[in-house]
């Protein structure tokens, strides 16, 4: 994700853009999906994210 993000540049993530997450959610199609969402899947994904959830990794690190 480093190397493709035009807006990460450190292994410390503050945010994250929709491309982004757009990138993540092609790298996880391609590395343990293999490629099926890209393939196969026509419907539509949508994500979120939530502040909760940052809040409790921010803790953890």
């Amino acid at each position: 994700m480093l190397f493709r993000s035009a807006d990460i540049d450190s292994e410390s993530i503050t945010s994250i853009s929709t491309d982004d997450l757009y990138l993540l959610f092609e790298l996880y199609d391609s590395e343990f999906f293999g490629n099926w969402f890209k393939d196969f899947y026509r419907g539509i994904i949508l994500f979120s994210l939530s502040k909760r959830m940052n809040g409790i990794l921010n803790g953890s690190i």
